[in-house]
């Protein structure tokens, strides 16, 4: 949907006080400095308005569209938000507290974490999906910290979101899951915390690189050394296979870690060894494609 959609069926009015309205559109006022005491104002357009150090205070907008607005240095507090739209909207050093933002959404603009943090819908679910636009709109907008900030909130909230349903802490969970939901999402869980443990959601290079040394140099070598026959060692002698060390089993890990670039004579032998070693090449081949993703992410900011 275009931001002309929201311009159409509705009457031209002007921003005054008392500060209420309906179904009007409001076009290209300077409210700078003002103090807008209990705005009060639903289905209504806001568009190329000048909000530039305004003070809004106990507000209520119920599905408003800001098309083009400015809120540089605005202060806004107590405002209720529910189902607006923010439209190619600028909020340099616009600070929020105590407000709404449920069931809100931004095209081509963003509000950094720090000044929305404590503004988020408290409902995990609701938090997830404004916290899934924003690290969109951060992104596109070419902020990948305030991108990466947005995707973490995102995580963190599908994981309460997943916890409150499979506790059935409200009404409403218990309303919306039944026993088999509970039990699917159960797993859900337990793959979010995988993800969190190996991979650091994709965000978190130094979770990557950690793991990624903890398997290749500790985890994997005890593996393969301490699985009956798991590793057959050509001996230099005689040709014949000898016990493997740990040495051994480091060697193998190590080669694997590297896609076989050390060219180890040494094999796996028998189904446990095999699917370790398959699974070792799995592992590094996705930690090796998330610090690539991550390297070109960081080349893109320079």
């Amino acid at each position: 949907m275009t931001a002309e959609a929201y311009f159409m069926g509705r009457t031209a009015g002007t921003i005054q006080a008392p500060y209420r309205g309906s179904d009007q559109v409001y076009a290209s006022q300077r409210l700078d400095g003002a103090a807008i005491d209990k705005p009060t104002y639903e289905h209504c357009t806001f568009a190329n308005i000048s909000f530039k150090d305004a003070k809004l205070a106990d507000g209520h907008f119920l599905n408003c569209v800001f098309v083009a607005c400015f809120f540089r240095n605005a202060d806004v507090r107590s405002c209720s938000f529910s189902s607006c739209r923010f439209i190619d909207c600028e909020f340099p050093r616009t600070s929020f507290s105590g407000c709404d933002f449920r069931y809100t959404r931004f095209a081509g603009c963003y509000i950094p974490f720090d000044e929305i943090e404590h503004s988020l819908p408290p409902e995990p679910n609701l938090r997830e999906q404004l916290s899934r636009n924003l690290a969109r709109e951060a992104a596109a907008l070419g902020d990948p910290r305030a991108a990466r900030t947005y995707r973490l909130c995102e995580v963190n909230a599908r994981e309460s979101h997943y916890w409150a349903a499979v506790m059935g802490k409200s009404k409403w969970y218990r309303d919306h899951y039944d026993a088999l939901a509970r039990a699917a999402i159960s797993l859900r869980i337990v793959g979010s915390l995988l993800n969190c443990i190996l991979f650091g959601y994709g965000e978190r290079l130094w979770v990557v690189v950690r793991n990624y040394a903890i398997a290749t140099i500790v985890f994997f070598p005890l593996l393969f050394y301490f699985i009956p026959g798991g590793l057959s060692v050509p001996s230099t002698a005689a040709g014949t296979a000898t016990q493997p060390s740990l040495w051994a089993a480091l060697e193998f890990s190590l080669s694997n870690a590297v896609a076989g670039a050390l060219h180890s004579p040494i094999e796996a032998v028998g189904v446990s060894a095999r699917l370790a070693a398959a699974a070792q090449i799995v592992l590094t081949a996705i930690w090796a494609s998330l610090v690539a993703g991550y390297l070109v992410r960081w080349s893109l900011q320079r």
